[in-house]
């Protein structure tokens, strides 16, 4: 790594970073967020708002995908956000946190032993992005391929995607991260994928606040300090080039985009600004992958059954859930509006076409067959396989025998609907396919990586139980009175 390479990195990392810094100013909503969980929303916040401004202004206005159009899109909301703290400050609005009680010892030395292991494995992954080439399959084969195809041409209608003669492995995936990767070589004149692959490696630690902040808010702070630690103990997820954040695959944004969106609906009394910054989450996460349909479908169901349920108990909060739900599915449904548009005249080539092919009768046919059953050993030889998730599926099961949350209450129900939701897309796609434990084999642990955030807010709530921490869930109403 030179320094010429560090200093453009850190260009691109600031680039995104500011601008999410910027819009969890403007959002007065993230102002009841902790310092950590500001910093976990603010870097997917950041890349949402780059991508879809970038994704937009190129396909609508016809605008070129350049320096100065990158740069804009970072200084508006970087701009806004200054301007609403520089008010603040004057008109000494601004609140400190209020101090925590003081923690018992053990307490507070595992919070630095946390801090520590973070930065430790946070760094590591950084240092291998910037000193490295990119070395995984899909990376270099599909989102980095595209963002060549996009950053030559100057436009997300790259006449080489519509072509029909041009040889292009899956020519209709949503472009969001390939177009934060052309972002990032454009504002900084380089060509070096190793400035690529810093952005996907600045996903780990935001996905470790993230994880921390739904701890914190469903299970309390001691919960989530042991479950964060649960996480960095678990090797695939950070070091793992096949869709860890050591490579260039899409699924550990998604995972960032679908967790915040959900965890910003799913607050006790979201504001409005919770609902437009969990509409930009998922509507990104819209565009990042085609599994973020279903995710993103799940997420705005769940978060209108929460306030469905608070309406009809005649609560206070059930008409800001309402609100921010609408909010956020007004986005999503912006960004779904924009992506038919893009892929409308692109001739599908080179894929599985899943959505294609599909019909009622073969659908239901095949998940009734024994083709996707076929995928169960290899399913389970990879989760218990020490050197991917360490011990992690080997105890989360006695876990959560020993602690049996209730489904009753909040949060467990909504948090197991959203966490399946991946899982069941994996299980309809490997009923579909021909070569299914092939499918399986490289695609499971992925499935299981986007499904983090509500996995591990699970865990949260378990580790709650057995320690028999006294917590009192303030996001959600029981499913049942």
């Amino acid at each position: 790594m030179t320094p010429e390479i560090a200093a453009q990195a850190l260009t691109a990392v600031s680039l995104f970073l500011g601008a999410g810094l910027g819009l969890t100013l403007c959002l007065p909503g993230l102002a009841r967020t902790g310092l950590a969980g500001r910093l976990g929303f603010a870097w997917p916040l950041g890349v949402a708002w780059t991508g879809l401004f970038l994704y937009a202004a190129s396909h609508f206005a016809r605008l070129p995908l350049d320096g100065p159009l990158v740069y804009l899109a970072a200084f508006l909301p970087l701009a806004a956000g200054l301007g609403v703290a520089v008010r603040l400050l004057a008109l000494r609005r601004w609140k400190m946190p209020a101090p925590r009680p003081a923690r018992s010892p053990l307490w507070t030395a595992a919070w630095v032993g946390l801090t520590l292991l973070a930065l430790l494995v946070s760094t590591a992954v950084l240092a291998n992005a910037l000193t490295h080439p990119l070395e995984d399959w899909d990376g270099r084969m599909t989102w980095t391929a595209q963002a060549m195809f996009v950053r030559d041409a100057g436009t997300v209608d790259a006449e080489v995607l519509r072509s029909r003669k041009s040889f292009i492995s899956h020519p209709r995936y949503p472009l969001l991260m390939p177009l934060t990767q052309v972002a990032a070589l454009e504002a900084t004149g380089s060509d070096d994928e190793r400035i690529v692959r810093a952005l996907y490696a600045m996903f780990f630690p935001a996905l470790v606040l993230l994880i921390l902040e739904a701890g914190r808010r469903w299970a309390g702070w001691r919960a989530a300090l042991l479950t964060a630690l649960v996480l960095l103990t678990i090797p695939w997820i950070p070091f793992d080039p096949e869709g860890g954040a050591t490579g260039a695959y899409s699924d550990l944004p998604l995972a960032c985009f679908f967790g915040g969106g959900l965890l910003l609906l799913l607050r006790a009394r979201p504001r409005a600004s919770d609902g437009l910054a969990a509409g930009l989450l998922l509507a990104a996460a819209l565009l990042t992958k085609n599994e973020g349909l279903p995710e993103v479908l799940i997420a705005l169901a769940l978060a209108a059954l929460s306030a469905g349920i608070a309406l009809l108990r005649r609560r206070r909060a059930g008409r800001s859930r309402l609100l921010a739900t609408a909010l956020a599915g007004g986005l999503c449904i912006a960004a779904l509006w924009l992506l038919i548009s893009w892929r409308s005249p692109i001739p599908n080539r080179y894929d599985e076409s899943y959505f294609e092919t599909l019909s009622i009768a073969s659908y239901v046919s095949n998940l009734a067959s024994p083709r996707p059953f076929q995928t169960i050993p290899v399913i389970a030889r990879r989760m218990l396989d020490p050197t991917l998730w360490s011990l992690f599926w080997w105890l989360a099961p006695v876990l959560f025998v020993a602690a049996a949350p209730s489904f009753r209450r909040p949060p467990t129900a909504y948090l197991a609907a959203a966490a399946a939701v991946p899982l069941l897309a994996a299980w309809s796609a490997y009923a579909q396919v021909p070569a299914t434990v092939y499918y399986a084999t490289v695609t499971w642990n992925r499935l299981l990586l986007q499904a983090c955030v509500p996995v591990f807010g699970l865990v949260g709530v378990a580790v709650r139980r057995l320690l028999g921490l006294k917590w009192r869930s303030r996001s959600l109403p029981p499913l049942r009175g």
